[in-house]
Order: structure tokens, then sequence, then C-alpha cells
């Protein structure tokens, strides 16, 4: 089994006000909150269940931002299809290192 953190644009770029005005969090802060949690609890259920991690959230937070615009939709949330293609290349190359040959 294989958990992975869901990585984001919002740190950097802020929580789109849509997200909030269509209630699906209550500001922006809570946003940043409920998701930076989320990534906290995969990574515990991982270590606590020796389930595999592929931990998106890590490695696409040291990104500069410039590069990040590149690789998030606007919502800053959902990969756009270079961020999908870097998500799928590190997650074959996390797979292949960690099956026996």
């Amino acid at each position: 089994m294989v958990l992975v953190t869901a990585p984001s644009a919002h740190p950097v770029f802020g929580v789109p006000e849509r997200l909030v005005d269509l209630g699906y969090v209550p500001n922006q802060e809570a946003a940043l909150e409920r998701h930076a949690r989320y990534n906290q609890i995969v990574r515990e259920v991982s270590g606590s269940t020796g389930a595999d991690l592929l931990d998106l959230d890590a490695l696409f937070a040291g990104a500069p931002p410039a590069r990040l615009g590149q690789l998030f939709r606007s919502d800053g949330i959902h990969f756009n299809q270079a961020g999908l293609q870097q998500a799928a290349s590190h997650a074959a190359a996390e797979i292949g290192r960690r099956v026996p040959r």
C-alpha cells in the first residue's frame, strides 16, 4: 500500500477566494490548516502502519514560486499537465526503487 500526501500551491499563492465564497472552507486560514493537517495524518498513518509514503507535498513544497505556477491549475490544488507529468515521473521512480528486481 502506498499513501500519498496532497501537494498545494496555496501556502505560496494563497487560497482562492472562490473556495471560500462557494463554502468549501470557512476562510483561507482554515483551508491551509486543514490541508496541512491532512498531510500530517497521512504521514502519521504511513509511519504507524508501515505503508509506503509518496510525499508529494514535501516534493513540491520546496519548489520556487515560479515553478509552482507552472505545475498547478489556477485553483492551486490540482495539477496541470506539467504537474501531472512531474508527479507521475516521481511516483514511477519511487515505485521502481521499491520493487525488487
